[in-house]
């Protein structure tokens, strides 16, 4: 993200939300959950979600999920991957698009 000038992380996954939440509490990122389409599914929709405001790019990582805005495929940006915890050997495709993509 700050190789990019991002300074703004989303994702949709609560397990990815919490993560980002613990470990990158003093890294000087925003955390939000994409918000959610209807009813939130869990805390971080319900309490942490992109605020209407934030406009321009973000960084969106995703699991085991495609990004389309507006109906067009988004390639990844990068593949992210660690080989210990809870996301070992599972690659979360990172996106940058518009915040507004993700309304």
């Amino acid at each position: 993200a700050r190789a990019n000038g991002i300074t703004t992380i989303t994702a949709t996954n609560r397990g990815i939300l919490a993560d980002f939440f613990f470990t990158g509490a003093d890294s000087g990122l925003a955390f939000f959950a994409a918000p959610p389409k209807g009813a939130p599914r869990h805390y971080y929709e319900q309490e942490k979600p992109l605020p209407p405001d934030v406009t321009g790019p973000v960084l969106y990582v995703g699991y085991n999920d495609t990004l389309n805005c507006g109906g067009t495929p988004v390639a990844p940006v990068a593949s992210l991957t660690q080989e210990v915890g809870s996301w070992a050997n599972k690659a979360l495709p990172a996106y940058i698009v518009n915040a507004e993509c993700l309304r």
